[in-house]
């Protein structure tokens, strides 16, 4: 997945916020979610949720939808 890619995340799924590597707060997802792809790293994708970045991991996330360039 790449920047402005649509991804699917399950209920059950968590998400991470980061700092460095460090998480200083997760959410576990109570429904499935589709959010928009800011990035990744070697471990997680990025996406935007609730006005912020938050980190996901990849082998949770399907792609739903490509982003245009």
């Amino acid at each position: 997945m790449q920047m402005g890619d649509l991804a699917y995340i399950p209920s059950g799924a968590y998400l991470y916020k980061l700092e460095g590597l460090v998480p200083v707060k997760w959410e576990e997802l109570e429904c499935p979610m589709s959010l928009l792809v800011c990035g990744d790293n070697a471990r997680f994708y990025k996406v935007f949720y609730r006005g912020s970045i938050w980190h996901g991991y990849k082998e949770v996330m399907t792609l739903l939808q490509r982003g245009e360039k």
